[in-house]
């Protein structure tokens, strides 16, 4: 299923994922009343991405208006020559 607003277009597979798309979409909106306090609490993202990094659901890419997620998967050691 396809949830689709001006600004993001983001792929629901489980109902998990739209508590991770509830977070992001709380991150990217600067509040209309005080834009100042969305700047002041950027560690929200931090902490996100922090949890984002031991979830079993992974973001690997997320575009919104005020973010932009683009991890890249890469083996912990190098693997074996074949």
């Amino acid at each position: 299923m396809n949830r689709e607003t001006p600004d993001t277009t983001v792929m629901i597979m489980h109902p998990s994922n739209d508590t991770i798309l509830r977070a992001l979409t709380a991150i990217s909106q600067i509040p209309t009343t005080k834009p100042q306090d969305w700047l002041s609490s950027a560690e929200r993202s931090v902490e996100f991405l922090k949890l984002n990094v031991q979830s079993d659901r992974l973001v690997l890419f997320a575009s919104m208006p005020c973010v932009l997620i683009h991890a890249v998967l890469a083996p912990i050691k190098e693997p074996e020559p074949a």
